[in-house]
């Protein structure tokens, strides 16, 4: 298994979202929904995974952490996004998407800037 595979298998597991449904394009906060501590712990769990500083990071991905309709609604914004819908994020939080943290896992440190 290559490195773009194992970051997309981990990503699909720690969102409930199926690999094939991964593209390295894939927002992991705006198309899959992460955000808050669960954003917090998915690049934690990441770092250690994959062996990535992530001391770098100057950018905020996720925002805080509240009461969200995305849990039961889900299968609706699935939906949504599957035709084109995009769910907008916060003004304060940059997109995230899946190749950052392939060439992260890559390089062994955190390649956003």
């Amino acid at each position: 298994m290559d490195i773009q595979e194992e970051v997309i298998n981990f990503v699909a597991d720690k969102t409930g979202t199926k690999p094939s449904q991964i593209t390295p394009d894939t927002l992991i906060n705006e198309e899959l929904g992460v955000d808050g501590d669960d954003g917090s712990e998915l690049l934690t769990e990441f770092s250690e995974k994959f062996d990535v500083d992530l001391t770098p990071i100057n950018e905020t991905y996720f925002g805080s952490e509240g009461f969200s309709l995305g849990v039961f609604v889900w299968p609706v914004l699935f939906l949504l996004n599957a035709l084109g819908w995009k769910q907008e994020i916060s003004k304060d939080t940059a997109p995230l998407p899946v190749k950052v943290l392939i060439e992260s896992a890559k390089a062994k440190k955190w390649t956003a800037s």
